[in-house]
């Protein structure tokens, strides 16, 4: 008889148990994720601006170095040099002006972009979404201001709620 109620017992136990298991609780930062958003989107640009800066600086050098060649063919007098490298060197003058115009454009495209950026809004809750599906979460809330973020359709009891309110308006 005593085994009988301590197996009865550790059935009750389970039972409760498993009826008050409880979806599991992340949260996140969101002023941390968008701030990462913004600086790296930044840095995007800020990379853009100097991978332009070294492009004008290499084309400048070659500019100088036509200068340098121009000058010693002027020294030496090779008159035809001399014309050559003019022409070479008005030529690289345009391309560089033509260039810093074009890429100055891009530089304020880009950073107009980040300004009107919109991605971010659409982009977050499918990211914390698969975040918390892939951490076995069932509710995310943002700890730096507590709201429920995200919620998997198990968490969500208001047609049980219904239910039971109906059945005991029933009776």
């Amino acid at each position: 008889m005593r085994r009988i109620l301590v197996l009865l017992l550790i059935l009750a136990a389970a039972g409760t148990a498993s009826a008050q298991q409880f979806a599991k609780t992340g949260v996140v930062n969101l002023t941390r994720v968008s701030q990462f958003y913004k600086d790296a989107r930044a840095k995007a640009v800020e990379d853009l601006k100097a991978s332009i800066q070294k492009d004008l600086d290499a084309m400048r050098d070659e500019i100088r170095g036509l200068v340098d060649q121009r000058a010693e063919a002027a020294k030496a007098g090779d008159n035809a040099k001399v014309q050559a490298l003019d022409t070479q060197i008005q030529a690289k003058k345009a391309a560089f002006s033509d260039f810093g115009h074009a890429k100055q454009q891009e530089l304020a495209a880009a950073g107009e972009a980040l300004k009107n950026d919109t991605s971010f809004q659409k982009w977050l809750p499918q990211e914390i979404e698969q975040a918390a599906i892939s951490k076995g979460f069932g509710l995310i809330i943002n700890s730096s201001n507590p709201a429920v973020l995200w919620y998997g359709p198990d968490a969500d009891i208001t047609d049980d709620v219904i239910q039971r309110l109906q059945a005991d308006l029933a009776r």
